[in-house]
């Protein structure tokens, strides 16, 4: 449904959870999009009741009540929650019940409806979830006796399933089911808290300009000033672009309400009402969540095998605001890299240098076609032990193989070539140069051209003054693809994929991916007092980022 009250178009589907109150009235003003206008946000005869949701569970409730900086804003008892869920839900159904009820064959009291929630991974089904099921019937779902109010899925399986429903295609082979292997498991790890890292790191700045410039606010007073700039526009637009680096800048600004426009902090990066924030600081709040969320998939990775050991992960799904980040899902790429456990490589011939220490004792053998001597049995080498591999990145390997031309005895001279893929267990730095006892045979791919005109390849000294024997030069690539458990070879010519793939079984390890190129850095955040590199930025820095957790590099080395 795309229709809601007071939304302009170019704003997003997902309504804000907002309420607003006249003072000393329980009876709400407005909701959702109308509660973001000006007119409600900054009237001082209502109140905003905003960021509830996660509060209907009450241990979050209790911590929330026990910060400082969050007293006076959180609500003052879990029936208090309860009652801004049924009010925010009165409007949502009323909302649902407009837009359908022209659209119904029946009346909408008469109509068979079936409204279906999805919760929070993180909630106990005793008492959140059936807190939430009282709170959805009080406000009015299910009500009639044609309409219904279930609790299906947890938000994290129902993204999962729709992603899986989006990509299937069953071809008329039934309905699609899905089964659950394991107890389904949440964290909280989210776009949430990244406001809350980010609040905490402003209500530092304040403290430390009130310090040296005084404020004139109370405590209280600041902690509501860092509140609202966390939910401020500049600040959810910074954090959702974070990770595009070549439209960010190295700063960003967020306007502090209520604040005079002619104060000037240098020390807290406040110039005309506006405190100046490092981009790059936005990396440590990422970074915590990051590095949770991987703890979290080692955990269910862990069960998975230790439940199911012959099961092979094929999918992971990221949903929601954190998993749409671009940050994040730069990060999650290095999923999709392994290591190799042996080495790998082809059997080939080489070209003899006398001059060359490597071909000093080797076996040698004349080409008849060309003349020339070459070593024999030689190994180049594609994957060796403990690099990383890539799924979406396979190894390219070119070969040169020599046809003889046609003749009336041989029309059509084969042009099949095997080549042999050795395997070794050897240190990357102790493989050797040539085959032997070391190394083993893991198979032989045939690089089939017979179909393909004798015409389409070179034919080398065909001219009389030639010195050697006539032949057809064929160049070819062979691309190996490497999965998580297996290698697909893939042969190509004249950059066309002539070949169909001829999977091979190998054991592969996760680990870390091949090094990439750094995205665009900007100055680090300080982690302590030094002289200020950049004035109108705070000398030290936060807490709730850099020094919460040096980086997400350190947690991948």
């Amino acid at each position: 449904m795309a229709s809601y009250p007071h939304r302009n178009p170019n704003e997003a589907l997902q309504v804000p959870t907002i309420l607003v109150y006249p003072k000393n009235s329980t009876i709400p003003s407005s909701w959702g999009f109308l509660s973001e206008k000006p007119a409600e946000q900054m009237n001082e005869d209502k109140d905003c009741k905003e960021w509830f949701k996660t509060f209907l569970d009450e241990t979050k409730l209790q911590q929330a009540q026990r910060h400082a900086t969050t007293q006076g804003i959180t609500p003052a008892s879990i029936q208090e929650v309860e009652q801004l869920y049924c009010d925010f839900f009165k409007f949502l159904y009323q909302t649902i019940q407009q837009n359908l009820q022209g659209e119904l064959a029946n009346r909408w009291e008469d109509a068979t409806i079936e409204f279906i929630f999805s919760v929070p991974t993180t909630w106990k089904p005793v008492p959140t979830v059936e807190r939430f099921r009282s709170t959805i019937e009080r406000a009015g779902f299910g009500r009639h006796p044609n309409h219904t109010a279930s609790i299906g899925l947890t938000e994290a399986e129902a993204a999962a399933d729709l992603c899986v429903l989006r990509v299937s295609n069953t071809g008329g082979k039934g309905s699609l089911s899905l089964e659950q292997m394991d107890v389904v498991q949440g964290a909280t790890i989210g776009s949430v808290q990244l406001d809350t890292a980010f609040e905490m790191s402003a209500r530092e700045r304040l403290e430390i300009a009130d310090r040296t410039i005084p404020l004139r606010f109370q405590a209280k007073e600041l902690d509501d000033l860092a509140w609202e700039m966390a939910k401020s526009k500049e600040w959810q637009n910074a954090k959702c672009e974070y990770g595009s680096w070549d439209d960010e800048t190295p700063f960003f600004t967020v306007a502090i309400p209520k604040f005079d426009r002619t104060y000037v902090n240098d020390i807290a990066g406040i110039n005309h009402g506006e405190m100046k924030f490092r981009r790059d600081e936005i990396r440590g709040y990422f970074d915590v969540q990051i590095k949770k969320l991987f703890d979290l998939i080692d955990k269910q990775l862990a069960r998975l095998q230790n439940k199911f050991p012959s099961e092979q992960l094929a999918h992971l799904v990221l949903s929601g605001g954190l998993g749409n980040s671009a940050y994040v899902q730069r990060f999650a790429s290095r999923l999709n890299h392994n290591w190799s456990r042996a080495s790998y490589g082809t059997l080939c011939k080489v070209l003899y240098d006398p001059k060359n220490p490597q071909h000093f004792g080797q076996k040698k053998r004349m080409d008849p076609m060309d003349g020339k001597l070459y070593v024999t049995d030689w190994i180049n080498w594609f994957i060796k032990q403990g690099e990383p591999v890539s799924i979406d990145q396979p190894k390219v390997r070119q070969f040169s193989r020599k046809c003889p031309p046609a003749t009336r005895s041989s029309p059509d001279p084969p042009r099949i070539f095997p080549t042999a893929v050795v395997t070794s267990d050897l240190e990357k730095d102790m493989l050797p140069l040539v085959m032997n006892s070391s190394c083993r045979t893991l198979c032989e791919i045939s690089s089939d051209f017979s179909y393909l005109p004798l015409s389409t390849f070179k034919l080398k000294n065909r001219h009389w003054w030639s010195a050697g024997e006539k032949y057809h030069r064929i160049e070819y690539v062979v691309k190996v693809a490497i999965g998580p458990a297996d290698i697909s070879f893939e042969l190509w010519h004249g950059g066309q994929k002539i070949s169909k793939d001829h999977p091979i079984k190998v054991e592969w390890h996760a680990a870390d991916p091949p090094p990439e190129t750094p995205p665009k850095q900007w100055e680090s955040v300080p982690v302590a007092w030094q002289p200020n590199p950049h004035p109108g930025l705070p000398t030290q820095g936060s807490r709730y980022a850099a020094n919460a957790w040096n980086g997400f590099d350190e947690f991948l080395k």
